[in-house]
């Protein structure tokens, strides 16, 4: 899990899931800006207990649907 706080937190906390299967760049990028503006970002990693491949395993998974889905 990532944390973003400023010194002196004085809005609410926000909680930002990532956009697809991983923590990117822009997540954390937007987790410090939400900081800069008194904000407490945070930014979990779902897939933690997945281990690395996690979200590589979920993709073929979904991929897979997709083939059953369509016969």
């Amino acid at each position: 899990m990532y944390v973003f706080a400023p010194d002196d937190a004085t809005h609410p906390d926000v909680i930002m899931y990532a956009d697809a299967f991983d923590i990117r760049p822009p997540a954390l990028g937007m987790g410090w800006r939400l900081a800069e503006y008194g904000y407490v970002g945070i930014v979990p990693d779902v897939f933690c207990r997945a281990g690395a491949d996690g979200p590589l395993k979920l993709k073929e998974g979904l991929r897979e649907l997709e083939h059953v889905g369509s016969a």
